[in-house]
């Protein structure tokens, strides 16, 4: 999002190692609900959930207070 709204602001290398991150995070999440539920489908919809909150935690507080 920031990368696309402030092209110019931010550094392809900024950008590349937050979607770095959020993907390693992603799996390692995707693995420790995998060993909770033993469930491919649940486990990924899980993380979907997680980083979708996490993602738009911003929008949904703004959205909540007006």
């Amino acid at each position: 999002h920031g990368f696309i709204e402030n092209y110019d602001l931010v550094p392809f290398q900024d950008a590349f190692v937050l979607t770095f991150f959020y993907t390693v995070i992603g799996i390692i999440f995707f693995f420790l609900f995998w060993l909770l539920y033993r469930d491919v489908k649940k486990s990924a919809i899980m993380v979907f959930l997680l980083l979708g909150y996490q993602f738009f935690f911003g929008f949904i507080n703004y959205f909540g207070q007006k």
